[in-house]
């Protein structure tokens, strides 16, 4: 159902995302069985493979993937992973060299350290980790 909504998405101009289910999976989905999703849907934009608060194993899976299916068809979104500041700020530099645009979780289980400091909005935690590579 899903993949034929998607496809007519695209024929009506709409820009279509394609995720790589982590939150509902609890892990990112199969990367060859996920490129071939990209390979046949060929989605505006995807994001590539990431491991939940893992900032080593993210910035290895996005590097494999992309050396594995360099060909894919729409643009590379890279996840932001890890569980402390610095760790944030290694793999947003490793995104922002590497992936065509950079998402940030919602999902940090730094933000419930930080979220003492500031209001409990993961949105004003995210603009947090930004301002900091602002400044940087």
């Amino acid at each position: 159902f899903f993949q034929n909504f998607f496809k007519v998405s695209l024929t009506l101009g709409r820009e279509v995302l394609l995720d790589n289910s982590i939150f509902e999976l609890g892990e990112a989905f199969d990367s060859k069985k996920f490129a071939e999703y990209v390979e046949e849907l060929k989605p505006t934009y995807y994001v590539v493979p990431d491991v939940l608060e893992d900032s080593a194993a993210t910035i290895s899976s996005f590097h494999k993937f992309c050396l594995n299916y360099p060909d894919l068809p729409g643009l590379k979104i890279g996840v932001v992973q890890g569980t402390t500041y610095q760790e944030l700020v290694n793999c947003y530099k490793y995104m922002s060299d590497n992936a065509d645009y950079i998402a940030i979780s919602f999902d940090y289980s730094w933000y419930q350290g930080v979220a003492s400091l500031v209001s409990a909005s993961p949105y004003t935690e995210r603009q947090q980790i930004l301002q900091r590579q602002v400044r940087a």
